[in-house]
């Protein structure tokens, strides 16, 4: 029960609306600038990180102040995560049946499918786009 009691906590303190959006788009953006190299590498030849760090902070900062794209990420990873979830068991399952690598491209392509259809449906339940419109292209389409 402790666990449960400090995960209710954690919500009502607004850990998964405000913190854990702001270190998603922390981390992605300083990975990007640091594989990049944007913002230039020193005399060792290394990338900046204190000035990617910095342009990363500021950007994360940025996110949290529109709320909107603070409703859309935290849609979308509650999604991925469920999806990253069943992909995992599909894996663990086409291992146990002797699935191919040839195959693998397949199966990617039906990933990315079913990453776009959670960002609309994320979108839509934002209030980015609109909920009807999308319903009624995309039932359709599951269907």
């Amino acid at each position: 029960m402790a666990l449960k009691d400090v995960l209710i906590a954690a919500e009502q303190l607004g850990i998964t609306e405000v913190v854990l959006p702001f270190i998603l788009v922390f981390t992605v953006v300083y990975a990007v600038l640091q594989k990049s190299r944007v913002l230039g590498i020193d005399e060792k030849g290394n990338p900046r990180s204190n000035y990617n760090a910095m342009v990363a902070l500021v950007i994360g900062f940025f996110v949290l102040v529109m709320i909107r794209t603070v409703k859309v990420i935290t849609l979308f990873t509650q999604y991925v995560t469920i999806l990253l979830v069943a992909f995992v068991f599909l894996g663990i399952i086409f291992a146990l049946l002797g699935v191919q690598e040839h195959h693998k491209g397949s199966l990617m392509f039906i990933a990315l499918i079913l990453l776009s259809f959670v960002l609309i449906e994320a979108l839509a339940y934002a209030g980015v786009l609109d909920p009807e419109a999308v319903n009624r292209i995309m039932l359709p389409l599951l269907a």
